[in-house]
């Protein structure tokens, strides 16, 4: 491990202590928590530092600015998707800031599959990504700095505790007729190797989202997947998820397509 790496989060923890014992004398900020790569540094160096404010009402922007980063040390960014960017030390720090009625909101309509809450599509909100149940596995392995009333600990206790089974049966019904069809497409362009291996491709995030849920575990997002999913699947049978990286190794089209026979019909014949 890096020397540097080290410092790093010394460094960035203590930043972070120092903003919750802030904004616990702020009345209008519920929890800071912080999610992300930093949470997933195990197995990788987090790249940046992306936190969560929950606010009793909806803070205007300049204001938050206001009252995040203030210090000499900090150079501001600017604000992307609605994540407001810092440079710290070299460190780059992102918040998001959201109303506890919006956050609960967000996280009731992911548990409870409500409507098209669990379709992939892009996404303003930093936290979580643009797949939905992401969002889960944020709250799972955020850290709290602050936390007014334990109300971020009692959300974060009550998604560890149990999967939720509306939310896996629903996820395992509409990804596997999506898998199904996209299998269809990848086994009529086989011929077409540019086509199959687009395909091929496209395959990959809805078969992952499948085992994740088939197994009752949030899924990281998608670019943690291959270095999570070896701890995240212990005790379970994950040797379709293992074909599956495979897949995306230095082997033949022909082994590729034997492969995903083998997955597709595994899951044909599968139950909950």
């Amino acid at each position: 491990m890096p020397k540097n790496y080290t410092i790093s989060r010394k460094l960035v923890y203590n930043d972070l202590v120092s903003l919750g014992e802030s904004f616990s004398n702020n009345s209008s900020i519920i929890s800071f928590v912080v999610v992300g790569s930093y949470n997933y540094c195990k197995t990788s160096k987090f790249n940046d530092v992306d936190c969560l404010v929950i606010t009793k009402k909806h803070i205007s922007d300049k204001h938050a600015r206001n009252m995040l980063f203030t210090n000499n040390k900090s150079d501001y960014l600017g604000k992307s998707d609605d994540s407001f960017r810092y440079n710290v030390r070299g460190i780059e720090y992102g918040l998001v800031i959201i109303t506890k009625n919006s956050f609960a909101e967000r996280v009731n309509s992911i548990i409870n599959a409500k409507n098209d809450s669990l379709i992939i599509k892009p996404v303003s909100w930093a936290i979580g990504g643009m797949i939905p149940e992401v969002l889960l596995r944020d709250i799972v392995n955020a850290k709290i700095f602050h936390d007014k009333d334990n109300y971020f600990n009692t959300v974060q206790a009550g998604i560890v505790e149990k999967y939720p089974i509306i939310l896996q049966n629903r996820l395992i019904d509409i990804l596997k007729k999506d898998i199904i069809n996209k299998y269809r497409l990848l086994a009529s362009s086989y011929t077409n190797t540019p086509v199959f291996n687009i395909g091929l491709s496209e395959l990959y995030i809805p078969l992952a989202r499948y085992f994740y849920a088939h197994n009752a575990k949030y899924i990281p997002s998608i670019k943690h997947i291959k270095d999570e999913y070896r701890r995240d699947l212990v005790g379970t049978d994950k040797k379709n998820f293992i074909q599956l990286q495979k897949i995306y190794g230095n082997i033949s089209k022909k082994q590729k397509y034997q492969i995903i026979n083998y997955i597709i019909k595994d899951i044909e014949h599968e139950k909950k």
